[in-house]
């Protein structure tokens, strides 16, 4: 993901500019998860507005990262962490980023979740063991789709 710039918004506040809005604050590198980002939840934080992405369009970002060694086991398992924490809207949006991304990505997508449920666990990192279920489940949605 990359930083975007913040506008000024209403007088007295700061907030990050929105879906149609050049200066959107958080752009997906690898996939469009305008969708999802216009749907995000707001944080303020002092007398800054900040929209925060939901988790579909994270989990998307970290399963189509290409990264090798601990980094990528690390990143694997903040995925796993974040479907485990999704609501059921998010794996709505999940689903339907899915469906709008590239065959090449999608496969990407299935086969980051497949190396995930076949990973052991890392110390400090959600343990894989226990999403396999949840991953399964999810290929099984995605694989619907494709």
């Amino acid at each position: 993901m990359a930083a975007g710039r913040v506008d000024g918004g209403e007088p007295g506040r700061g907030s990050v500019s929105g879906e149609s809005d050049p200066y959107t604050l958080l752009q997906c590198g690898s996939a469009d998860c305008s969708r999802t980002c216009a749907k995000a939840r707001c944080s303020e934080v002092g007398d800054l507005r900040v929209r925060l992405p939901r988790p579909a369009g994270l989990l998307i970002e970290k399963l189509l990262t290409e990264r090798s060694g601990l980094k990528g086991e690390r990143d694997l398992l903040v995925a796993l962490g974040l479907l485990q924490v999704s609501s059921q809207e998010d794996l709505e949006d999940f689903v339907g980023i899915f469906a709008g991304l590239t065959s090449e990505q999608r496969g990407a997508v299935v086969s980051n979740l497949t190396v995930l449920s076949l990973m052991k666990p890392l110390p400090e990192m959600p343990d894989p063991a226990a999403g396999r279920e949840a991953v399964a489940g999810l290929i099984k949605r995605l694989e619907a789709v494709a």
